[in-house]
């Protein structure tokens, strides 16, 4: 749990030395060797991250996680988009198909979107193909697991709320 911990903090204050406030982090990607080794601690360190961070519990990041050996041997991994300045907005989305994640313990949101004057992206954290109870469905049954994933993307709530962003004036 301390390399869980470790990763995790190393993504949020290299995001600050780069200049971010910890609430403009819109997506995360966690690479872990044994993602279902401890996933319940590594969901409280994460909060607790979070919690040091004064990370928005209602503007969480998206986030992923998957399971692959690094040729570091490191026990995970924690890739981080941070997003600045004026222009830019990110909202979240839920999915009323699924129960959300902090309904689970675990704390990111179904998708961030990031918008600017040109571009819109929107960051689609990991649709298992779970159901609104939060029970895997098909198992055993890779198509329609992918079929059932597709789905609980498309099915994204449209409604969002607005991230807060660092507003820093580059003039």
């Amino acid at each position: 749990l301390a390399a869980y911990r470790s990763s995790y903090e190393s993504a949020f204050e290299l995001g600050t030395v780069m200049g971010f406030e910890p609430n403009a982090c819109a997506r995360t990607w966690c690479y872990f060797r044994d993602v279902l080794a401890d996933y319940d601690g590594f969901n409280r360190i994460r909060d607790e991250v979070f919690v040091v961070n004064d990370i928005d519990r209602s503007n969480l990041p998206a986030s992923t996680g998957v399971q692959g050996i690094h040729s570091s041997g490191a026990h995970l991994l924690v890739d981080a988009l941070f997003f600045d300045g004026p222009a830019f907005t990110a909202t979240t989305h839920g999915n009323p198909t699924q129960c959300e994640a902090t309904e689970y313990g675990s704390s990111f949101s179904r998708a961030v979107t990031i918008t600017d004057a040109r571009v819109v992206q929107t960051y689609v954290s990991g649709m298992a193909s779970i159901g609104a109870d939060g029970k895997t469905l098909h198992p055993h049954d890779p198509a329609a697991q992918v079929d059932e994933t597709i789905a609980r993307a498309s099915a994204l709530d449209r409604k969002s709320t607005r991230l807060n962003s660092s507003h820093t004036d580059i003039s």
